[in-house]
């Protein structure tokens, strides 16, 4: 009965999903501060420190029609937030939404086309994509919804973790909707978990490596330096829902 419910809840929250309105995060293109172009593509990245999502755009700068890899832009294997130290960058791994599961292996080699100027706007697509989505749902859902099979207060609180990451994932979809990909904070703290909170900010930047020709050429594409705040979240919804089923 209990997983009954645990289910209902999740399919109520997916209708939720599909009602909300889509809310697009980009204003002006142009008025957004564009990396170097590398292979006809640039990258762009702002901060909401209110809710701590790093929104990451990818464009086509050029004046013809591209190729871009589908399969490794915002793919979580492909994407590194990296922070500035005194001599050399720092890569932290983030949680990449829609598309983040740690443990899926390299995507198959997949193109699509972007015309000149478009921004690559597709988190719309992958939230649509059985493969992507339903691996960075179940990364956070497969534990919580194991809490029908729990003795004791973990019952509870794997209840209670399902409502948060749903409502997580709502906050995310109607936010990010048309990034190329986000990062976010909240799910997953690579500050906490890699014990860097003695700074109020750091100069950041997000990094995302993509192939090309067939997967044979390996390509960096860097956004530009960005002042960050470090998030000092206690804890992550990935950590806690990964592994709060191992304490008793």
């Amino acid at each position: 009965m209990q997983f009954f419910h645990l289910f209902l809840i999740s399919v109520q929250y997916l209708f939720v999903l599909s009602a909300l309105g889509k809310q697009s995060a980009i204003q002006n293109n142009e008025a957004l501060g564009w990396g170097n172009t590398v292979e006809g593509f640039q990258m762009a990245a702002t901060v909401d420190a209110t809710n701590g999502i790093i929104h990451c755009w990818i464009r086509n700068a050029t004046t013809n029609t591209l190729n871009y890899p589908c399969s490794d832009f915002g793919d979580n294997g492909f994407v590194t937030f990296d922070i500035k130290s005194e001599t050399n960058w720092i890569s932290l791994i983030p949680w990449v939404f829609p598309s983040a599961n740690e443990a899926r292996p390299e995507p198959p080699y997949r193109t699509k086309t972007v015309k000149p100027g478009q921004v690559i706007s597709y988190t719309e697509d992958l939230l649509d994509s059985p493969e992507r989505v339903l691996d960075g749902r179940n990364t956070l859902m497969l534990n919580a919804i194991n809490a029908a099979f729990l003795e004791g207060p973990n019952r509870v609180w794997y209840t209670n973790m399902v409502q948060a990451i749903n409502t997580r994932w709502m906050l995310l979809t109607n936010l990010c909707y048309r990034d190329t990909f986000a990062l976010d904070f909240v799910i997953k703290n690579p500050f906490v978990i890699e014990g860097i909170t003695n700074r109020a900010v750091v100069t950041a930047r997000v990094t995302q490596k993509f192939r090309l020709n067939g997967g044979r050429k390996i390509i960096i594409l860097t956004s530009p330096e960005f002042e960050c705040p470090v998030f000092k979240y206690d804890s992550s919804l990935l950590e806690s829902s990964r592994y709060a089923h191992f304490k008793r």
